[in-house]
């Protein structure tokens, strides 16, 4: 099974999945985090740029906009999802290009997501992005949170959503374990 951790930028998606992870046995559960593999792949194209002396060809500055990242990112899903009992991965899907070419194409292929978005309100969002330690672009986060959240609510209507308000990322890993019944 996949188990798809979404939401805005900045609601907790990393966090949350971390303690699902913690909380399962690995043998259960094997997990992807989309930043740090778009990370890993920025990382290769550099080094390529450098050694071939020339700049690198970045298509998209997030995992959500970037094509390369579309196709090499449902790749390494593919080949995980086929050696673990459940993948979980946390990734925004806040862009059409990322929805389409990543998860609408693997759920086609792989009948057995999860998808679960996490929401809270915005003041909650807010004040998560603000105190976030995480070195990632806050202002990003704030300014693309209301598009985000419209985002997700027009492409996902009837998709599974956790409200995170005044709960406690345990209590949070605990409600998503429960939905999936990992112990089953």
């Amino acid at each position: 099974m996949i188990i798809w951790i979404d939401g805005t930028l900045g609601i907790g998606k990393t966090t949350v999945a971390l303690k699902i992870k913690e909380r399962v046995p690995d043998s259960e559960v094997e997990y992807l985090d989309s930043d740090f593999y778009f990370g890993e792949m920025l990382r290769v194209m550099v080094a390529n740029a450098e050694k071939n002396h020339c700049f690198p060809a970045i298509r998209g500055l997030s995992p959500q906009t970037n094509k390369d990242f579309s196709a090499y990112f449902r790749k390494i899903i593919e080949e995980k999802v086929k050696g673990t009992k459940n993948l979980i991965i946390s990734m925004a899907l806040i862009e059409m290009q990322c929805k389409e070419e990543i998860f609408d194409y693997l759920a086609n292929r792989h009948k057995n997501i999860l998808h679960i978005i996490l929401t809270a309100s915005k003041d909650t969002i807010r004040n998560r992005i603000e105190f976030d330690d995480n070195k990632r672009d806050k202002k990003t986060a704030l300014e693309t949170l209301e598009e985000n959240i419209s985002f997700l609510d027009r492409n996902f209507p009837d998709t599974l959503r956790v409200d995170t308000d005044k709960k406690s990322i345990c209590d949070i890993a605990d409600e998503i374990i429960k939905i999936v019944k990992f112990d089953e």
